[in-house]
C-alpha cells in the first residue's frame, strides 16, 4: 500500500518569501499551506508556476499590500465584485495546480475579508493562466477551509478540505471534495459534524463536541482510501448554558473510498460511523 505525497496535485501556499515551484527570478509567493497535514510520496513534480507574476494582480482592483509581520497579502481596498464591510481583501492560502484539466495551470485562492456583510468572513476565487498573466475566472462568497491537494487516477488535482462555519455560537464542520469544473468551484461534501465550543447554549440540555485528526490517503488496488481519526463527545449542561471545548472525547477510525468525485464510507467502518453520527444526534 503506497502512502500518497502532500500537495501532489500542486503547491498550496500562504503569504511568505518562498517560491513554489516557480522558476529562478519568479516573485516569492506564499509558502506552504499548514493545513491538515498528509504523509506521501511525490509521483511527479508539481506543474510549474508562472515566473514573475503575482496572484493577487488579478484578485485586486487596488495596490497589493504586504503586511511583513501579520504574514499577509492584502488588496488596500475591497473589490467591487466583493459586498463586506471590511477595509481590505485578504489572500489566505494560494492552491496551485490542473484542476480542471491537465492542460490549464490554475490557482484556487482563498479569501478573508469584504464579504457577507461580515466581518473577517471569506471566499474563494479560481485563476487561470494564460498569455496575458492570470486571469480571474470565477468568484464564491462561500470560504474554503484548511485544505491539502492530492491526486486521483485521472492525474486532475483536487483539494480535501476541512471547512467550518459558525453561527451564534454553533459550529458546523464537513469534510469537502473540491475542485473546478468548467470555471465553477465543484464541492462534495462527505461528513460533517457539529459543536457548541464557541459558545452556543445547550441544545436539549447537552453540549457536543468534536476536532478531526490528520487525514492519511493511500493508494490502493482500487484507486484511493482516506483514514481519518475523529474525536468526539458530549456532556450534560442546563439548558440554555453556554458551552464549551470538550477536553476528554473519545475517538473514531474512519475510512472512505474515493469513486471519482468524493470519498464514500468504507463497508467495515459503516458501523463506526453510525455510532458517531448517533452521539451527536442524542442530545
Amino acid at each position: 500500500m503506497l502512502v500518497l505525497a502532500l500537495a501532489l496535485a500542486g503547491c498550496a501556499s500562504r503569504p511568505s518569501t518562498v517560491t513554489c515551484g516557480s522558476s529562478p527570478g519568479s516573485m516569492p509567493l506564499p509558502a506552504a499551506s499548514t493545513g491538515p497535514s498528509m504523509r506521501a510520496l511525490r509521483q511527479d513534480a508539481p506543474p510549474p508556476i508562472p515566473p514573475s507574476t503575482d496572484p493577487a494582480d488579478a484578485i485586486c482592483e487596488s495596490s497589493v499590500v504586504v503586511d511583513a509581520d501579520a504574514g499577509v497579502r492584502a488588496c488596500a481596498s475591497c473589490p467591487s465584485y466583493t459586498t463586506g464591510l471590511d477595509e481590505r481583501l485578504e489572500l489566505s492560502d494560494v492552491h496551485f495546480g490542473h484542476w480542471s484539466s491537465l492542460e490549464v495551470t490554475e490557482a484556487i485562492v482563498s479569501l478573508r475579508g469584504c464579504m457577507g456583510g461580515v466581518s473577517g468572513y471569506g471566499g474563494v476565487a479560481i485563476l487561470r493562466w494564460g498569455d496575458r498573466g492570470w486571469r480571474r475566472v470565477a468568484f464564491e462568497e462561500v470560504p474554503l477551509g484548511q485544505c491539502v491537494a492530492f491526486r486521483a487516477l485521472d492525474k486532475v488535482g483536487r483539494l480535501l478540505c476541512e471547512s467550518r462555519s459558525m453561527h451564534q455560537g454553533l459550529i458546523e464542520g464537513w469534510l469537502e471534495v473540491v475542485t473546478v469544473e468548467g470555471d465553477a468551484l465543484r464541492r462534495e461534501s462527505f461528513f460533517s459534524l457539529s459543536s457548541h465550543a464557541g459558545g452556543a447554549s445547550a441544545d436539549g440540555g447537552w453540549c457536543v463536541d468534536f476536532a478531526f485528526g490528520p487525514p492519511e490517503i493511500q493508494e490502493n488496488e482500487a484507486g484511493l482510501s482516506l483514514s481519518i481519526t475523529v474525536r468526539a463527545g458530549r456532556k450534560r449542561a442546563p439548558r440554555g448554558e453556554p458551552c464549551g471545548p470538550l477536553v476528554a472525547m473519545p475517538s473514531w477510525q474512519l475510512d472512505y473510498d474515493f469513486n471519482g468525485a468524493t470519498f464514500r464510507i468504507a463497508p467495515g467502518r459503516r458501523a463506526a460511523l453510525r455510532s458517531l453520527m448517533a452521539l451527536q444526534s442524542q442530545r
